[in-house]
């Protein structure tokens, strides 16, 4: 990034990959674990990659070499500019082999099982292993072998408890791992299970279907004060399950930015169903900068995400990779306001209470009329109560 600072403006690095100290190394073969049909010369499944630690500075040779049931190049070279190449290998018969790469006194090794149609095939796993839905919602789930499929695929059958459906069975096509199919959740709430099997060999995936929407957690309250601390939103549980809030985030956009600006986890914490979770600029301050309202029912105190005005919005995302952060990996659960839009400070000044419980996922148009009552500067009243459903 360019950053300026005591009068003079410098380039720093984004991180570890903009720093470039010599030649790259050897970092990897990859996956360690691939497969190949027998007497064919092809790309394993999936792709064995030679990976180095950086971009190749000028073509880069990597020695290879094999034992087992494969063989292949001697070496293999990497272009000036990049950092990995594929290997294409020869399988003999039935059996496995490992591959080796080395460079430079590095050394990796990958292994490879070498497949033909009378390999025994067994069901590896359902991906994912648990899910939760609502009531009459469907889902895609993956069922994985344990070595790619045969010539005119491998027929899987699926059986399934309760209310949910889904087909009698799913065809994993010639040398692949894998193949999808969607699951549908019946009119009732339970647990239920879906069995994949190829005779004896089985995997299960535990389905729970709810009567509300899965991560339901909305933005049930705002309230923009006048003051530096008047400034809080509530957090509402809508789900029909109780939430662990730790698997989610909160962040604020402000002004013209469009990515977050201040961000907070969540804290260790339970939420039951149809509860609130409370959040506040501060609790320190005299009354009536925060009211007694707000400063008597805040659950966590958090000067940056709290600390918007009339144009700001703020995000509740479901912290898929764990880092704490918004990224693109997670996925926006309830937005006050479009995230990369400035509407100008039509919201200061004003408290809103949710009437509308639809999550609003951040894309498309905010109508905050259509999911808010508002009320006016510096009511609380409500603040820490759970809303109830209902626009007039």
């Amino acid at each position: 990034p360019l950053t300026f600072g005591f009068g003079n403006t410098k380039m720093l690095p984004r991180g570890p990959q903009d720093v470039i100290t010599g030649p790259p190394t050897l970092d990897r073969l990859a996956p360690s674990d691939v497969f190949l049909r027998a007497s064919t010369t092809a790309t394993t499944v999936p792709p064995l990659r030679v990976v180095l630690t950086g971009p190749s500075l000028g073509d880069t040779v990597v020695d290879m070499s094999y034992s087992g049931n494969v063989s292949g190049p001697a070496m293999l070279t990497i272009p000036d500019g990049e950092s990995e190449g594929e290997v294409t290998l020869t399988a003999a018969g039935a059996g496995a082999g490992i591959v080796t790469a080395s460079f430079d006194g590095d050394m990796s090794t990958a292994n490879v099982t070498v497949y033909d149609d009378a390999t025994v095939r067994a069901v590896d796993a359902i991906d994912p292993p648990a899910a939760t839905l609502s009531v009459n919602q469907s889902t895609s789930l993956r069922v994985d072998l344990n070595v790619p499929a045969p010539a005119g695929g491998q027929v899987v059958t699926l059986t399934y408890s309760g209310g949910i459906s889904g087909p009698a069975s799913v065809t994993i096509p010639a040398d692949q791992l894998s193949a999808t199919f969607i699951l549908t959740a019946g009119p009732d709430a339970g647990n239920e299970t879906v069995t994949a099997a190829i005779g004896a060999s089985t995997a299960i995936a535990n389905i729970t279907v709810i009567a509300g929407t899965p991560n339901c957690l909305i933005i049930s309250e705002m309230i923009e004060g006048s003051g530096s601390n008047n400034k809080a939103f509530e957090l509402y549980n809508c789900s029909g399950t109780p939430l662990q809030l730790s698997n989610f985030g909160v962040c604020l956009v402000s002004n013209a930015n469009t990515s977050c600006t201040s961000t907070s986890a969540l804290p260790v914490q339970t939420l039951p169903v149809g509860d609130v979770f409370t959040i506040c600029r501060s609790t320190a301050a005299t009354p009536p900068d925060p009211v007694a309202d707000i400063a008597n029912n805040c659950d966590l105190v958090s000067a940056g995400v709290a600390n918007f005005n009339g144009n700001d919005r703020v995000l509740v995302f479901l912290d898929t990779d764990g880092n704490g952060q918004f990224s693109a990996a997670d996925e926006i659960i309830d937005a006050f306001g479009e995230p990369a839009v400035d509407p100008g400070g039509i919201w200061a000044d004003t408290t809103y209470r949710r009437c509308d419980f639809t999550p609003y996922d951040g894309t498309g148009p905010f109508d905050v009329d259509a999911l808010y009552t508002s009320h006016p500067t510096n009511d609380a009243s409500d603040f820490g109560t759970p809303p109830v459903e209902g626009c007039p």
